[in-house]
C-alpha cells in the first residue's frame, strides 16, 4: 500500500483545525449556506493535507547577514564627464 503523507505527523492543533473545519461545514449545511461550507472545506483540507498559506515557505523574508563590514571609507575615483 502506498504511504499516505496526510496520515503522518498529527498534532493537537492539526486535529483541532480538522475538527473545526468539519464543524463549519456542518453549520453551513444546516444554514444552507454554500459559502460557509466552502470555507469549512478549505479549513478542513488544509488540516488534512498539512498545508497552509505558507506551504511553499515564501512567507518569511530572509535578510542577508553581513559579516565583517569594513567601517573605513574606501577611496573612490570619479571620472568627470563633460557634455557637449
Amino acid at each position: 500500500m502506498k504511504n499516505l503523507a496526510f496520515l503522518e505527523n498529527w498534532s493537537f492543533l492539526r486535529a483541532a483545525r480538522l475538527l473545526m473545519g468539519l464543524l463549519v461545514v456542518g453549520q453551513g449545511y444546516n444554514m444552507h449556506d454554500s459559502f460557509i461550507m466552502v470555507m469549512g472545506a478549505l479549513l478542513g483540507s488544509m488540516a488534512l493535507f498539512n498545508i497552509g498559506c505558507c506551504a511553499t515557505g515564501a512567507c518569511g523574508v530572509n535578510t542577508p547577514i553581513q559579516k565583517d563590514i569594513d567601517k573605513t571609507p574606501k577611496n573612490i575615483e570619479y571620472e568627470e564627464i563633460k557634455s557637449s
